[in-house]
């Protein structure tokens, strides 16, 4: 079955449905393990059920579930924020591509007054290359925007902290919108 992707306490992690129908456990593949999932009792929002999960039972309880907007999982007393990847997701990076570096020449830089570096021009978020608490000196590369098939490195106007991240890999932006906010 198709990917998809879910935030879970800010943490990405690609999930696949392997075996839904049947008789027998359901087979999820998480961030490339395949587990067993048996739900022992029908899944109501609000109440607790359980669930074994490759031989081990757990008490989970679901809150606030609507398709795609961020929920809760309470499972055996811890809660986890949970949000499955759209286009229009805002990601917390947590993550940090691994990507080779190459060099070019920054696009213009652009600055608005409360230290958000915003979009020189319509295109697409092809890759963040800084995570929130980062810290970025002038010219530093931030994220590439890619915009008429070319891929335009986004640079640091100025030394400080990443404090937010208001795009994720894949989002469209337009001109002057805001993709990372320095300190």
């Amino acid at each position: 079955m198709k990917e998809q992707f879910f935030i879970v306490n800010g943490r990405r992690h690609k999930v696949r449905l392997l075996k839904l129908e049947g008789e027998g456990p359901l087979l999820v593949e998480v961030d490339g393990k395949a587990v067993q999932v048996k739900l022992r009792e029908e899944i109501r929002h609000g109440l607790p059920f359980t669930v074994n999960i490759s031989g081990k039972t757990h008490k989970v309880e679901l809150n606030k579930f609507n398709r795609n907007a961020p929920f809760s999982i309470i499972i055996d007393g811890k809660t986890y924020a949970v949000q499955r990847e759209t286009m229009k997701t805002v990601l917390p990076t947590t993550l940090k591509p691994s990507l080779p570096t190459f060099e070019k020449k920054p696009i213009r830089k652009a600055v608005s007054e409360i230290g958000a570096v915003t979009a020189p021009m319509p295109g697409r978020v092809a890759l963040l290359r800084v995570q929130v608490g980062d810290s970025v000196h002038i010219g530093d590369a931030l994220c590439v925007l890619e915009a008429m098939k070319m891929e335009n490195e986004i640079t640091a106007p100025r030394a400080g902290i990443v404090k937010e991240i208001r795009v994720s890999e894949g989002a469209n932006v337009n001109n002057g919108d805001a993709l990372i906010v320095i300190e």
